[in-house]
């Protein structure tokens, strides 16, 4: 049998990164916007202007891959937090009076 492990933190670590792309993709939608207007010339700007409209597309097909990506490891944390402490929860419990008796000897 294989076991599953996971390294307390690396969710978290995955799930806040992913966030960060996200938030790096969105913020540069303002930047590719801005950066037409400071190149200086008419004819590079528009072509600046053009190629971030084009880019748009494909960054906001990005965001949203990352985004379910992201949403997907969210739920996949909470669930092994919430498995990881009722498995905590079931071994510290003391097992009930006539439950947790020996069978030796029993037919």
């Amino acid at each position: 049998m294989s076991d599953l492990k996971i390294t307390d933190g690396i969710l978290d670590e995955l799930q806040s990164g992913l966030k960060s792309i996200v938030d790096q993709l969105r913020d540069s939608t303002h930047f590719s916007n801005d950066i037409g207007n400071l190149v200086g010339h008419d004819g590079l700007a528009g072509h600046v202007h053009d190629f971030a409209s084009d880019w748009s597309v494909h960054r906001g097909k990005m965001i949203d891959g990352t985004t379910g990506i992201h949403d997907h490891v969210a739920v996949i944390n909470t669930t092994f937090d919430k498995a990881d402490k009722d498995l905590s929860k079931a071994f510290d419990a003391k097992p009930a009076k006539g439950n947790g008796g020996s069978t030796h000897g029993a037919h």
